[in-house]
Parts: structure tokens; sequence; C-alpha cells
């Protein structure tokens, strides 16, 4: 079984043209395939054991291969870059041992991540209990080649499932947009005044028009990405936009200023 999660970059290798297959009309459904899996379990199939979800995946495959339209398949054989991050989860109340919100006993848990891109993510944890109903934040430790799920810890809770807060920063951690507060060396760059702040009069001998323009009385154009509008705006302070780094700026910003 693979063990490359959604974003990590890997090196394929591509089947012969006869193990080629192509989609299926019958989509085997998640929920169905993960609710007898035993989050303290050894991921070793009994031996004789079959199931609804066996007979189900195997009909899927003998319908790819009645199938004329093929596409090409093959396997991933190494895992050239990982991409494992914080993600954002909630506690799989089937997993627990016990829900009784004073126990302190060590439980192994279902981590369900909120995109489906993702595997559950098996954690050990006192906690648990707490958990229920909560949007939490998880990393992935390692995933070890006989184990059906990747390990992880519990970073922090974010707040109850639904709440205005925790569905906001769950948002901006899933979609990674920075979010925190600039650092006291970013804002040592700004101006002291604050918002009392104000352009000051050009002139020879003014330190902040030292090596700059003037383009105040100008029309700027802004050309938006592919799908959007052209818009016209009268910047008074372009030339007095301060960026500390290179890369906080790449990270932070949607837009790019273009010079000609």
């Amino acid at each position: 079984m693979n063990r490359a999660v959604h974003g990590d970059v890997v090196a394929v290798e591509v089947f012969d043209e006869t193990q080629w297959k192509a989609s299926a009309n019958e989509v085997v459904d998640q929920d169905t395939t993960l609710r007898d899996d035993d989050a303290e379990g050894t991921d070793r199939k009994v031996e004789g054991e079959t199931d609804e979800v066996t007979l189900r995946e195997l009909r899927v495959v003998q319908e790819e291969a009645r199938s004329l339209d093929k596409q090409p398949t093959g396997r991933i054989v190494g895992i050239i870059k990982r991409n494992w991050r914080a993600y954002v989860c909630h506690i799989d109340s089937t997993s627990l041992t016990t829900s009784n919100s004073t126990s302190l006993s060590l439980q192994t848990v279902f981590a369900t991540p909120v995109s489906r891109l993702l595997p559950r993510i098996r954690l050990r944890t006192r906690q648990a209990p707490s958990l229920l109903n909560q949007k939490i934040l998880v990393t992935i430790d390692r995933w070890d080649p006989s184990s059906r799920y990747p390990e992880g810890h519990f970073v922090r809770a974010l707040g109850r499932v639904e709440s205005k807060e925790a569905e906001q920063e769950s948002l901006l951690l899933e979609f990674e947009v920075p979010y925190r507060p600039f650092g006291k060396a970013i804002l040592d760059c700004l101006p002291g005044d604050g918002d009392a702040w104000v352009v000051p009069v050009k002139g020879d001998d003014v330190k902040e028009w030292k090596g700059r323009e003037d383009l105040r009385e100008l029309v700027i154009c802004s050309i938006d990405p592919p799908g959007g509008n052209l818009s016209l705006s009268h910047r008074k302070d372009l030339v007095l936009i301060i960026f500390y780094s290179r890369m906080s700026r790449y990270r932070r910003c949607t837009t790019r200023q273009v010079t000609t």
C-alpha cells in the first residue's frame, strides 16, 4: 500500500498497457469502507474473512476490466518530498474506548481530517473525551509500512465544531493562509508615528524621498489574473509601501507590483 499523502512529490512507475484500467461506474463509499476499523487494531485482516466492502471492491475491479476506455495506471515507488503539515481534524467518536470526560486513561483514537483527500490519523492521547465535538490540529509523525493509517500527535484545539472562531481558523489553517500578526522585526521597519504618519513634503534634504519618484499624480493600472477585471486606481502612497523581506511578501500577498 502506498504511504504518500496529498501534496507529496512522488516517483511513479507506469504499468504496461495491458494493466491499464478505466474508471468504473460504481463508487466504493468511504464511510462503509472505514466502518469496522479499529484504532487499536493491527491492520491485519483475519484469514478467510469476507465482507461487503471486499465484494464491492471486487465488482469495481471487474467493471474496470470490461471497459474499453482505459487510462494509464501505475504505482508509487518512492516519495521524493514529504508535504506533511498540521491538519484540521475531529476525533472519531466511534474509536473511543470510553467517553467519560473525567477519564485520564491513554486511548488510541482516529482523527479524521476535514479534507477527504487525506487518510485518518491514528493518535494516542489522554484528552480524547474532552476533544469530542472539537476542531483540533494534528500532525503526522510517521507511517509504518505495516500500518493502514499514519500515526500522529495532537497539537492544539481550535474550538467547538461549527463555532464561528473555530470554523474561521480552520479555513485559514487548512488552506495555509498566513493570519498571524507581523513580528516585531517587520513592525520596526514602519514609521514610529503609526497611523499619524503622513507623506513628508518632497525635498532634496528629506531622506524618505532619496532614490524615489513621486508618482502620486499618475493613474496606476492594476491588472488582475485571468478571469479578473481591469481596475484603475489613484494610489497616493504606492512608492512608500515597505516590505521587510521577499519571503514574507510572497507568503502573505496575492498581488505582485510590476514596474515597466
